[in-house]
């Protein structure tokens, strides 16, 4: 009777396994099908900000009237914006923290950026409108014959208290289950740790995995990107809490 149900009981475990593993898959892939489509529809709702006849001048007053009253839009500003000509020099901004108008922006993907025409998100990095670190969305502002004149540069600060980061927090499984959003330099940008976020992953080789479903040692990982930005989502968890139920 042992030998009868054993392989059965192995069996049923087995299936439970890949169960799983491809649940967990398609719930990260989810996940990032999400973020990718709210990051595109991110960037058509604030696309028209770049069509405003800015003169990218150091200085300009006109140009400075229009960001103050964009900033204004938002009641409790903790970030801010600033444009940038062809060459990445800030002309104008709001909530700069230093006089660097008439100074090149040297942020990490600016210049890619500008060359691409395309909106972009760029990697976490010091931000110049805030005292912490930020994301950096770019709008290409273009000229009537298509040729790039400049960007509008929307900084966007990343920590516990965002609301990306709390959506994230939710996610959390178990003890040891962690969600996390890695950026293309590997920093973390969101994770239901929040003492990540900022900070390189812990586990850079695990980013370098293809998507799906692996197994490292006494650990479980799945990977999945999000092509929009160019980040990671990777969820982890110690196998035996990953697959407690079905060792009971």
């Amino acid at each position: 009777l042992t030998v009868s149900i054993l392989p059965t009981v192995l069996d049923a475990q087995r299936r439970g396994r890949r169960a799983l593993e491809e649940l967990q898959v398609n719930q990260l892939g989810q996940l990032t099908r999400s973020l990718d489509a709210r990051v595109e529809s991110a960037f058509e709702g604030i696309g028209g900000l770049a069509r405003a006849p800015y003169a990218l001048v150091p200085g300009d007053p006109g140009d400075a009237a229009r960001l103050q009253q964009l900033q204004a839009l938002n009641p409790d500003p903790t970030t801010g914006m600033l444009l940038v000509d062809p060459s990445a020099t800030v002309t104008n901004g709001t909530l700069l923290q230093d006089d660097i108008v008439g100074t090149r922006l040297t942020r990490p993907g600016l210049g890619a950026a500008l060359s691409s025409g395309r909106g972009t998100v760029l990697p976490v990095a010091p931000g110049v409108t805030s005292s912490s670190a930020t994301l950096g969305y770019v709008i290409p502002i273009t000229a009537g014959d298509g040729g790039i004149r400049g960007a509008f540069v929307f900084e966007t600060g990343i920590g516990a208290d965002s609301p990306f980061t709390q959506e994230v927090a939710e996610l959390r499984r178990g003890r040891t289950g962690q969600f996390s959003f890695v950026d293309s330099h590997g920093i973390v940008v969101a994770s239901s740790d929040a003492v990540t976020i900022r900070r390189p992953y812990a586990e850079p080789s695990l980013l370098r995995l293809p998507s799906g479903f692996h197994r490292a040692g006494d650990r479980v990982a799945a990977l999945e990107t999000v092509p929009s930005v160019g980040w990671s989502a990777i969820f982890t968890q110690d196998s035996a809490e990953f697959e407690g139920g079905l060792g009971r």
